[in-house]
């Protein structure tokens, strides 16, 4: 599934994605238990080559795509991650306060949604006029 306005960097994944660069991130991903070992995309980047072999030339969009695959696919169970990177949650506590953040960026992009659809409406009423 791809997001509009961002199909590009959404688009479903490719064959080479899907059955060989999402099980090599796995495989990377499930050794990053706790915050100390979270790595950024260029770090996963840099880990597909020297540890898996594949020179991934791809973008971070691309990598972000094979991430939320893989979370969503439960491939590496508590799957975390922040600005510093992605890392697999070391308790419960950390990944509820990850799910209440989602959650909460999750309710201000709807908000922001919601806004400017009432701005719309405000902005068609009044050139109607």
């Amino acid at each position: 599934m791809s997001i509009t306005g961002f199909d590009e960097q959404t688009h479903d994944l490719r064959e080479y994605e899907t059955q060989t660069l999402v099980p090599a991130l796995c495989k990377i991903l499930s050794r990053c238990e706790g915050i100390d070992k979270r790595k950024t995309i260029a770090q996963l980047t840099t880990c597909l080559k020297s540890d898996e072999g594949i020179d991934y030339k791809g973008d971070g969009a691309r990598v972000r795509k094979m991430i939320n695959v893989i979370r969503r696919e439960c491939r590496v169970p508590w799957l975390i991650a922040s600005s510093s990177g992605y890392w697999v949650a070391s308790s419960r506590e950390d990944l509820e306060l990850y799910i209440a953040g989602l959650r909460h960026r999750g309710q201000s992009i709807l908000a922001v949604a919601d806004a400017l659809e009432q701005q719309a409406e405000e902005y068609t009423q009044v050139r109607c006029l």
